[in-house]
């Protein structure tokens, strides 16, 4: 059965090569018909600012960069809205970082490993909600 409201386009930013190439095969798996991937930090929000996307994908950024301050970042870009949906794909599973993601403002948190069928819902997920609050 399909899923409606599936993103069209993703941003999959991600630091290591190998999480970034796993982020964007279950991507399309899931569904997505473009993916643009991108390194973490500054070369995301590049990307963010150069193309329009339905959703945002990404891990815990590296460095100095805070995930409060990177999702914000993301979001302020003038072709990300403010409502675009942010998905954590991380293996991470404490608590603490789950609480301290939903409090930098990540739509939800995926914990690896995933399939495509669970992205494929949290996807239909996060862009059905960020449409409600659009309206």
């Amino acid at each position: 059965m399909p899923i409606a409201n599936l993103p069209r386009t993703a941003l999959a930013a991600f630091s290591a090569d190998s999480a970034r190439d796993f982020a964007c095969d279950v991507l399309r798996a899931a569904g997505v018909v473009s993916v643009l991937p991108s390194g973490g930090g500054r070369d995301a929000m590049a990307s963010a600012q150069s193309h329009p996307v339905d959703v945002i994908v990404t891990d815990w950024p590296d460095g100095d960069l805070a995930l409060d301050d990177f999702v914000q970042s993301l979001r302020a870009c003038n072709r990300v809205g403010r409502d675009t949906p942010v998905i954590l794909l991380t293996a991470r599973e404490g608590r603490a970082d789950l609480d301290a993601a939903r409090e930098a403002g990540v739509s939800a948190v995926v914990v690896k490993p995933v399939s495509a069928a669970l992205m494929k819902h949290r996807l239909a997920a996060v862009v059905t909600n960020a449409s409600r609050r659009a309206h």
